[in-house]
Parts: C-alpha cells; structure tokens; sequence
C-alpha cells in the first residue's frame, strides 16, 4: 500500500494536515499569521518549485518511454477498467433489475 510511488501524495498530505491546523489554529484564536522570510530566499524557493515540477515532468515521460511501459493505466492487457467502464457496467446492471 505504502511504496515509492505513493510517497510524494503521502508528503502532500501531510504538508496540507499541518498547514490545515495551523490555519485552524488561527481561525479559532483570532491571531492573523504572518511569516517573514528574508527577501533573498524567494528566488532560490521559486527556482526550486519549477525546477522539481520539471524533473517530475520530464522524469516520468523519459522512463516510461525508455522502460518501455508505453501505456499507463489501465492496461488493457491487465484487465483494469476505467472508472467509466465501471460506471456504464454499474448502470447496466442496475437498469436491468429494475426491468424485469
């Protein structure tokens, strides 16, 4: 269930949970939240945010092509179904039980 490629939304969640209570925290006191970081930090942060969205980018799309894993999900050769395969299944179903 946890593996590497669950890591990077478990870290999101985990960033959202602690900027949630904090914004909670400061909602229910009443204190107006202020962060002063020095001027300078501002560029490297920005450069580093574009710079990783890129590597993701560019990463995913190089080692699905080089691994040869050409299709992503769903597979057909796995069987997986999308999610509106799924519904129009789900609808048949019911459509026809209510039919008879």
């Amino acid at each position: 269930m946890f593996n590497r490629d669950n890591a990077i939304g478990i870290m999101l969640l985990g960033a959202c949970t602690v900027v949630a209570a904090i914004l909670i925290y400061a909602i229910v006191t009443g204190e107006q939240l202020r962060v002063d970081f020095p001027p300078y930090i501002s560029w490297p942060l920005g450069i580093a945010f574009v710079g990783l969205i890129l590597y993701g980018l560019f990463s995913n799309f190089r080692d699905r092509r080089s691994s040869g894993r050409g299709h992503s999900w769903p597979n057909p050769q796995t069987g997986n179904k999308t999610l509106g395969d799924r519904f129009r299944e789900w609808r048949k179903k019911d459509s026809d039980s209510f039919g008879r």
